[in-house]
């Protein structure tokens, strides 16, 4: 039996419920994970081994001082961090064979263990499709501050080269690299479809408490942002205050920073969720916690159209997917129409029991570690032309990118491979109208 090694990043509990699949089906699998998850998908998880635990105390302590000056403390940090380092690495090099990667993370810088891993023959599977592992800068909304605006030119396109240099490491020594369409910008080389694999999730969850009683005119609507300014919190808001001066009757509930129990818990008590305003993903954790429990999610975007191109019919997550300016439009006709409510919430739970139970996922990513990937899986970067990046507005992500490539070139932005993307760019900016630039 295969032993399998995930880390070193939770991401929503995908890696916790993967693991789960995998040894469901018969593997044999050990987490660890630099830090716990804050909203405590699996607040139970513990690294199996003691050596894992004094690298992970060492390497936060040397994070802590990274950016202060070089001293005998920060070098005492590093060297302890290094130590730690390489005896896990070698304990994990001769006791895994199969390796399971996310978020881009490693213990050394620019994942240099996977050339050794890649060395010893191991089975190196590598995630990079949650965001802003791969995402460039310049389209990630994450990298606005709190007043909306971003760092500079030089940083964004300092921080776009690590980005690239790091994932040329990954597509060079992972035996397969897991990316999603609409963040596929800075990739050069054939990726797995994300969305052929699934989100995993358990096939049944409690339902049997707190399940609202549905009524006509009292409506609750629920919104959890990790990061409300990157989910378009603001904007929700103000769309939900309009619609009460309207005359609708809502309850609606945020809930921010909180343990993921509670927001099930939130979710059971809700007519619908909304999800976000500016996404790249049609059924992320939350909408996909929402979907579970039969509830539609509302989520905003603008490459849903550029999507359907790579994801087959039957197997595109089932979301009310929208363009942010019909927020307003399609919350009032979920208020209106329960019928309709309960159709979208019952497909969407359709769809994910059906595609996105943890066995199911896990399955699909057994066929990943023996090499039978099906071609379909398969998609190649260089044809995906989405520029609107995440968590900003259409305007926004055109103002900038119209500072950014009046002064950089392709190469610059990692994009020199990307003839198709950059024509879109270009078009999209001459069919733009008179931008305000805020620099």
């Amino acid at each position: 039996m295969k032993k399998v090694f995930i880390g070193y990043v939770e991401i929503a509990g995908y890696y916790h419920h993967l693991s789960h699949g995998l040894r469901e089906i018969g593997y044999s699998v050990d987490e660890y994970y630099y830090e716990s998850h804050k909203f405590q998908y699996d607040p139970k998880v513990e690294a199996p081994r003691r050596i894992f635990r004094k690298l992970r105390e060492a390497r936060q302590a040397y994070m802590a001082v990274v950016n202060y000056r070089f001293d005998m403390n920060k070098a005492y940090l590093l060297a302890s961090y290094l130590f730690y380092g390489n005896l896990f690495f070698a304990y994990m090099l001769f006791s895994y064979d199969v390796f399971i990667l996310s978020f881009g993370s490693s213990i050394f810088s620019n994942n240099k263990e996977l050339k050794f891993l890649k060395v010893f023959g191991k089975t190196i599977i590598t995630n990079i499709a949650h965001g802003s592992e791969a995402r460039p800068p310049y389209l990630n909304g994450v990298k606005l501050d709190e007043q909306g605006k971003w760092p500079s030119l030089e940083k964004l396109v300092f921080m776009t080269q690590i980005i690239k240099g790091n994932i040329r490491s990954i597509e060079k020594y992972s035996d397969y690299v897991i990316g999603a369409p609409l963040t596929s910008q800075l990739l050069e080389r054939q990726f797995v479809n994300y969305f052929s694999l699934g989100l995993p999730n358990p096939s049944k969850k409690k339902t049997e408490k707190k399940q609202k009683v549905d009524t006509i005119s009292h409506i609750r609507i629920l919104h959890s942002p990790s990061n409300p300014q990157v989910k378009g919190t603001a904007v929700i808001r103000t769309v939900i205050d309009d619609l009460k001066k309207a005359g609708y009757q809502i309850d609606y509930v945020e809930v921010i920073n909180r343990p993921n129990i509670e927001v099930m818990d939130e979710i059971l008590k809700c007519d619908f969720v909304i999800d976000q305003l500016y996404s790249d993903s049609p059924l992320a954790t939350f909408a996909t916690e929402a979907a579970f429990l039969g509830k539609p999610a509302i989520i905003g975007g603008y490459g849903w159209e550029e999507l359907k191109k790579w994801i087959p019919k039957n197997e595109f997550p089932v979301g009310v997917l929208i363009e942010p300016s019909e927020l307003y439009c399609t919350v009032e006709k979920l208020i209106l129409d329960y019928k309709l409510r309960k159709d979208l919430g019952e497909a969407a739970r359709n769809f994910v029991l059906a595609n996105w139970d943890r066995n199911r996922v896990a399955t699909k990513y057994d066929l990943l570690i023996k090499g039978e990937v099906p071609s379909c899986w398969m998609l190649n970067p260089t044809n995906i032309c989405y520029i609107m990046g995440v968590g900003l507005s259409k305007e926004k992500a055109l103002e900038n990118l119209k500072s950014i490539f009046d002064q950089y070139d392709d190469l610059s932005l990692g994009i020199i491979d990307k003839p198709y993307l950059r024509l879109e760019i270009a078009k999209q900016l001459r069919n733009s109208k008179t931008l305000k630039i805020v620099y």
